[in-house]
Formats: structure tokens, sequence, C-alpha cells
């Protein structure tokens, strides 16, 4: 889906499957049929997933860095590094997240996830985070993501928040993908498929939804490094 260096955009609401693939990759959900290969652990961030509001933001960075694998001075460096970059001192920092404006916070999980090391990192509907993306300065430390091979995948509904970010996009359409391809080929039928679908033009809409069922090919996977497979 993937490759080092990429980033590949899920367009699909979850009626169409998008939770199921974020799940599926993450790896919260075994495939019933097929494999899925997988270089490294990928990092989840999504809308739902924010901090415990009740709680300090340096406990909830403790948190996240601990969930996703990483204990003793490795936590400590994490979040000491994640406090310098995102510019907060102690008083921000040890302060409620509910007091806390959300750009902030969304901010920290973001470098909290790169601190990682993750290969993969996943962006699932989570608008805060792709408006914060298009920043000068985190688009240096996707930059600098891609530069060691990392790989992002964003999901969305809305094709807006994809564009400025993908290469290219994955079209899921009532559960099945219909389209892999650069992301203005995307837009470009997607706003096709749009008007049909808003003028109530099913006969176009059906027309649209069966070419690009028939012209759709799954993309061949080439493995890398230490990739691994799961299945069920």
């Amino acid at each position: 889906m993937a490759l080092p260096g990429e980033s590949v955009g899920i367009l699909g609401s979850r009626r169409d499957g998008a939770q199921l693939v974020t799940e599926l990759v993450a790896g919260s959900k075994d495939p019933e049929q097929g494999k899925i290969y997988i270089d490294g652990d990928p990092v989840v961030l999504d809308a739902p997933g924010a901090f415990l509001s009740e709680e300090t933001l340096r406990f909830n960075a403790v948190r996240f860095a601990m969930a996703h694998g990483m204990s003793g001075q490795r936590v400590r460096s994490a979040v000491a590094i994640v406090a310098q970059e995102a510019a907060l001192d102690d008083a921000v920092f040890d302060d409620q997240v509910r007091n806390i404006d959300h750009q902030t916070v969304e901010r920290v999980r973001f470098y909290l996830a790169l601190a990682t090391g993750t290969k993969a990192l996943v962006i699932d509907d989570s608008e805060v985070l792709f408006e914060l993306l298009q920043n000068e300065w985190e688009q240096k430390k996707v930059e600098a993501f891609y530069g060691r091979g990392g790989s992002m995948i964003l999901v969305s509904n809305d094709i807006r928040h994809l564009s400025p970010l993908a290469g290219r996009i994955c079209w899921l359409h009532e559960g099945n993908f219909i389209m892999d391809a650069e992301t203005a080929t995307v837009k470009r039928w997607r706003t096709q498929l749009a008007k049909a679908e808003r003028e109530k033009d099913t006969k176009r809409a059906g027309q649209l939804v069966r070419r690009f069922q028939a012209e759709y090919e799954p993309p061949a996977l080439s493995l890398r490094g230490n990739a691994r497979r799961r299945t069920t």
C-alpha cells in the first residue's frame, strides 16, 4: 500500500470500509482472506484518540510513549525532546489537557509518534492533524520522516484533507477499492461521481463506478527489510 518515503491517502468513509482498513494495517484486526505485509509497528493517530483531558500533558505524553513500546530512559528522553520541539515550558507541560489548546495537544501527539521511531504512521480522519501537517515546521518533520524511509497513510472521506498531503490515493467505495492513482486523477473522478450523485443521475453514477471497478488493478507488493506477514 505504501512504499518507503511515500504518503498514501485512503479515501472513503466508515461505511465504505476505511475504518476496517485502518484496523487491518494497525494489526487490531486479522484479515479473513489474503495477507498483510508490514515493516515495523504502525502508530495510529486518530481523531477519537485524544489525550485524557483531566490529566496533565506530561502524564499523557508518558502514557502514549509507553503504549507504543517505549520504557525507562527512552520515555523520558522522548518526552523531553517533544517538549523542546514543541517549545513548551514546564508550566504548560504540567497543566491539564483541558486547559491547553487543541492544536498544541495534537502537535505533541504527532511529535511523540515520530519519536517512537515508527516506519509507518497512520493518521485516521483527524482534521486538526491534517491542517497541522501543512504548517512549515511540521512539514520539515514529515520530510525528515520520509527521508529515513517512513511511510504515512492518511485516511479521510474528504479529499480536500488528502490532496495537499498524499502523493497518491486509494479510493474505497462501498467496501471495494475502485481506484489507486495520483491524487489529481482521483480528485477529478471523485468530483465527477459526486456531481452525478448530487444531481441524482444514478445511471451516470453507476457507469462511473463500473468503469472504475473494471479498470482497477490491485497493486503488486514488493517486500523490503524485515517486513513480516500477518495472516489469519
